[in-house]
Order: structure tokens, then sequence, then C-alpha cells
């Protein structure tokens, strides 16, 4: 299966092999963020500033949360949660079975960026030009950085030339 969003508020599941389609939701808005799948469970932004999480197989709406304003963000789904940013300023942290809010972070702008997951801890940045990290269970994350003078190139890291398949 793949699904797509597009500029006409459709989400469609297309049969990857065939190019069947096999079902459409329509959202109230355009869809600019790629959905994200997990579980049997689509879940996807929209410009009427909801994300939806949707049965994989059936197009079956499961729950709607409505932030406030647009959601261009694609979702990222880890340890049974969502985060998700919204145009409203906010990163929402959902239950990813029932969409309860967990917890939000206001921001100083808009979120349209996409959080990212690596190493227990939830990246996301902000048109206000800060990158906010939260540790997978919810809250800010207390991070150490590195000292920049310990920080090497790693030579022996070579890029992998030939056919990739």
């Amino acid at each position: 299966m793949v699904y797509i969003g597009a500029e006409n508020g459709n989400l469609y599941a297309v049969n990857a092999a065939s190019g069947a389609a096999l079902w459409t939701f329509a959202t109230g808005g355009l869809i600019e963020a790629s959905p994200a799948v997990h579980n049997g469970v689509v879940y996807v932004g929209s410009g009427d500033g909801n994300l939806y999480a949707l049965n994989a197989a059936t197009g079956a709406s499961l729950w709607t949360f409505t932030t406030g304003d647009r959601v261009f963000s694609s979702a990222a789904v880890a340890n049974g949660v969502i985060y998700v940013g919204s145009a409203d300023h906010n990163v929402y942290a959902l239950n990813a079975v029932t969409g309860t809010r967990l917890w939000t972070l206001t921001t100083g702008s808009d979120v349209f960026s996409s959080p990212a997951v690596a190493n227990g801890v939830v990246y996301i940045s902000s048109q206000d030009g800060n990158v906010y990290a939260f540790h997978l269970p919810g809250g800010v994350a207390t991070l150490n950085r590195p000292n920049p003078r310990r920080l090497h190139p790693n030579y022996a890291l070579r890029p992998q030339h030939g056919n990739l398949t």
C-alpha cells in the first residue's frame, strides 16, 4: 500500500504493485505532509487544522485531533505517541491509539517541520529559529552538549559506490 496526500484534500490508498486505488479519505483542507503509517494506522495532517488517524486497510476514521491551525508537519510515531507540529505554534504529543492529548509545547512561531526521532529523543524545529528536543515519554529533554574540541571526523567512513537496489 502507498498512501498519498493531495492538494485537493484527499488521502489516497493505492496498491503499490498494481496502482489500483483502494480507498480515498477526504479531509477539509490540502495535505502537504507525508502520511505516517504505524501498526495498521495512517496518520495525516491537513490544512483544515486536523490530524487524522485512519484504518490503513479500509480508510475508516479512527479519530481526529483538532489543533488551532494548519497541520503541514508530518507526524512521527514512537513508543505509542504521535508527535506533530501545527501552524498554531504548538508541538503536540498524542496517544497513538486514542488521539488523546498527552502534552503540548508552545513555540515562538509556526511549526511546519516534521519531527525526527533518534536515540530516545524527538527533535522538531519551529519558524522561531529554535530546535526543540523531547525525551520520548514527554517533556523537554536536558541534553548534554558535546565539547566541540573533542569532535573529530571519522575518516574511516567511505561512500558506497555501485548499484543501489
